[in-house]
């Protein structure tokens, strides 16, 4: 595995049962024009949909939070590729 592009860019592994079922990217905004100032990025999250609607996501994203705290965050989106979950 490549080393990161800065130290400060992490990854949180999300499992379940000793089985990995989702995970978060995040680090410095990789913007160039934001390079520099406090602003932090999420990179990737990725949940396994056996998973969807139990919580898991919300308690990755608050973890990823966390370790964010004092960096403001660069909102860019979610991906159109990606699937939605849906509702019950």
């Amino acid at each position: 595995m490549d080393e990161p592009a800065s130290p400060r860019q992490q990854l949180l592994v999300a499992t379940s049962a000793g089985e990995v079922v989702g995970f978060g990217a995040f680090g410095p905004s990789r913007d160039g024009d934001l390079q520099g100032r406090e602003v932090g990025e999420i990179y990737a999250m990725y949940l396994k949909p056996e998973v969807w609607r139990r919580g898991v996501g919300n308690r990755l994203l608050a973890e990823v939070e966390r370790r964010l705290a004092g960096i403001r965050l660069d909102a860019k989106g979610r991906s159109r590729r990606s699937p939605r979950p849906r509702s019950p």
